[in-house]
């Protein structure tokens, strides 16, 4: 099912796209071997819509297979590193959704893994935000995703630098259709 958001008339009743927030982060990391830990935290964004519609996008580039996938997740936090979403970051929570990675499963250089993220946040009050990337084990034990991410010629000699981007589309809700309210169709 689409959301049609751009060049829609004044009198349309569909959600209204009112900024594209965008970051991009590009140096090389080793990540830790632990139960815990943050791989990306997007730089602040403002969003002045009230009962806003958040769409985030995103994807980071690791190597080297480590834990699988140790509980990474994505996560949206206010400006003050606090979660935004009531009951996201719970054991089995909404920010563990959505989130996945695949790639080459064996600790060569040239191993690659591509973590992607889709997530939707619904009634965000105006304010300031991040996006966090990062995981949290059930049990505990020391793991992480990849060895490394934004990898670049010092994993590979012939590789060039890879990075990091997520985009976050802010929609301003409609009065007419939601989500909710649409009906299924098979075609």
């Amino acid at each position: 099912m689409g959301r049609s958001i751009l060049n829609l008339p004044e009198s349309s009743t569909g959600d209204k796209l009112v900024k594209i927030h965008y970051h991009k982060y590009n140096v090389r990391h080793g990540v830790s071997n632990s139960a815990t830990g943050i791989l990306w935290r997007t730089a602040a964004f403002t969003t002045t819509t009230s009962n806003a519609t958040f769409i985030v996008t995103g994807q980071l580039w690791g190597r080297h297979s480590a834990s699988d996938h140790c509980g990474i997740y994505c996560q949206l936090i206010d400006n003050n590193n606090n979660n935004v979403v009531s009951g996201a970051a719970d054991l089995d929570g909404a920010r563990y959704r959505g989130i996945g990675y695949a790639g080459v499963n064996t600790e060569q250089s040239w191993a690659k893994f591509l973590l992607q993220w889709h997530q939707v946040y619904t009634g965000i009050n105006a304010g300031t935000y991040k996006i966090l990337i990062g995981w949290s084990q059930r049990n505990n034990a020391a793991g992480r995703p990849f060895t490394d991410y934004n990898i670049n010629n010092t994993d590979d000699g012939r590789s060039q630098q890879h990075d990091s981007t997520c985009e976050i589309w802010e929609l301003q809700s409609s009065q007419g259709l939601t989500n909710q309210s649409l009906s299924i169709s098979t075609w």
